[in-house]
């Protein structure tokens, strides 16, 4: 049996019941460009229509049964690398999401491709010849009537015509030469988000776009760099002059090909998760995150080093403006596109010169933010979840306390980057109620290291500096070798505090 090149593919838009990897043949015309990691349309379904996919695996097999083959290969470089790809494999199993959900987590917005399938009658027939060429009164005669209305019609409003057929008549109709089938690709930027990151896939886009764009600026190579790959530009000339250093010099190889480009944001950081039933959405307490791995802010970035709440930068009016600007026009663009989301909603936010800005979205409770967001909590947290499933948020009080929280995150030395495993962890008794352990596992019946944070130590009291002192006690207390905190976590908000 002759071996084909042939690729397992993550495909977007895909139930989590049927999501899996689907096996589709490489065209000769694209070995060379169908890498693992890069975007790829193929023809799904019944229907063939084009949609989106990523390449997890390609190699030489044999084929048992006939392929569709791979349509395009969309990127010049892969976006994913293999630890991406283990990350999104981990991320499947252990959240019970699918392969495309995982992927989006670790992908800029700007990436994404909208898919519009449009259909029009073949313009070398006449309309009259169309329409005699199919039997009278049937589904295909109203579909080329309803293509015959407009110039071309997008795919959704033939499916709203004939429902589960309507896959099987244009096959027919496309069999025959009576419609013609294109499909069109549109990068998913909203107007908002053009002013905050633009994928540029030439250097001529990207110098094109820098005489419009926000000034200063920051330029990404969008690949792998080792934390180099970012230039700060103050000045339109320096951000033209970084494009020209990656792009076209290629300061850091491949990994400049495409580039992002930033608006750079200043201003304290606020992270705000949010209870939504898809109508309504109610902020919980914010918080504030320390997210680099040293005192002062220093080192690396973290998942995270500790946090504190209330944040007192968040104030009542940055808090009503937020959910006027942020908050309900994002559940209502969800909406809007049929993707009401329901649940935990992650807002992280900076407070700039210019007002609130989004820096990310996450669709789940934040760690370390939930080790201080929810102990302060005062109505039942089932309760709440399940109105937002219900639809009935705005029907039940959702209270949390006035008190103040503090987590210290203790982590294994040399997080973020190499760390070693297996130190046994002691926790006294009595403030275990306190302490969220995470990057740990059970050997011989003892609790020991597993990962880069370890643990969180939680306290909360009637204010904010006895929150912080109480949770440092508690961390004092507990011992693992080779473990390390940071020593400042919450100096900021006090400072802000107290400049009130």
């Amino acid at each position: 049996m002759t071996e084909k090149m042939l690729a397992r593919v993550a495909v977007s838009s895909v139930p989590y019941a049927a999501d899996r990897l689907y096996t589709y043949l490489v065209p000769d015309e694209l070995i060379g460009s169908a890498e693992v990691g890069k975007r790829v349309t193929i023809p799904f379904g019944r229907g063939n229509r084009r949609v989106e996919g990523f390449l997890l695996e390609v190699g030489r097999e044999a084929a048992t049964s006939p392929l569709k083959p791979i349509d395009a290969v969309l990127d010049d470089a892969p976006l994913l690398d293999a630890k991406d790809i283990r990350l999104v494999r981990w991320m499947k199993a252990r959240y019970f999401c699918t392969y495309y959900d995982a992927i989006k987590t670790i992908l800029p917005g700007g990436v994404w491709l909208q898919y519009r399938e449009l259909w029009h009658v073949n313009g070398e027939i006449s309309a009259e010849d169309a329409l005699s060429s199919v039997a009278p009164d049937s589904l295909e005669e109203t579909l080329l009537r309803a293509m015959l209305s407009a110039k071309e019609i997008e795919r959704a409003a033939l499916d709203e015509l004939g429902g589960e057929k309507t896959a099987k008549a244009l096959r027919s109709l496309e069999a025959c030469g009576l419609a013609v089938r294109e499909t069109k690709l549109r990068q998913r930027l909203q107007d908002k988000s053009v002013c905050m990151v633009s994928l540029c896939v030439s250097a001529e886009d990207a110098l094109a776009y820098l005489d419009s764009a926000p000034i200063p600026t920051v330029i990404k190579a969008d690949g792998l760099a080792l934390g180099k790959g970012v230039i700060i530009a103050a000045t339109r000339d320096e951000a033209k002059e970084a494009v020209v250093e990656i792009m076209r010099d290629k300061k850091f190889g491949k990994s400049g090909d495409s580039i992002v480009i930033e608006e750079f944001l200043t201003g304290p950081e606020v992270s705000v998760l949010s209870f939504t039933d898809g109508k309504t959405v109610v902020p919980m307490i914010s918080s504030m995150d320390h997210k680099r791995a040293l005192d002062n802010d220093e080192g690396l970035n973290t998942g995270g080093m500790g946090t504190v709440a209330p944040n007192p930068y968040y104030t009542k009016e940055i808090a009503d403006r937020c959910m006027k600007e942020i908050f309900l026009p994002t559940v209502n663009a969800m909406n809007a596109e049929g993707r009401t989301f329901k649940g935990c909603l992650y807002f992280g936010l900076m407070l700039t010169e210019n007002g609130p800005k989004v820096i990310e979205y996450n669709c789940r409770f934040g760690d370390p933010e939930t080790q201080v967001v929810l102990p302060l909590l005062k109505s039942d947290l089932l309760t709440v979840m399940e109105a937002t499933t219900d639809g009935t948020l705005a029907e039940i009080p959702v209270e949390f306390s006035d008190k103040n929280a503090c987590c210290v995150v203790m982590a294994s030395k040399g997080y973020p980057v190499a760390y070693e495993k297996g130190y046994e962890i002691d926790i006294p008794d009595e403030i275990k109620d306190s302490v969220y352990v995470a990057g740990a596992a059970e050997k011989n019946g003892k609790l020991v290291t597993s990962g880069g944070r370890v643990l969180g130590v939680t306290a909360v009291e009637d204010t904010l500096r006895e929150a912080i002192a109480s949770a440092y006690e508690k961390a004092e207390k507990i011992h693992f070798e080779n473990a390390f905190y940071r020593h400042d976590i919450g100096a900021k908000a006090l400072a802000a505090r107290e400049e009130k």
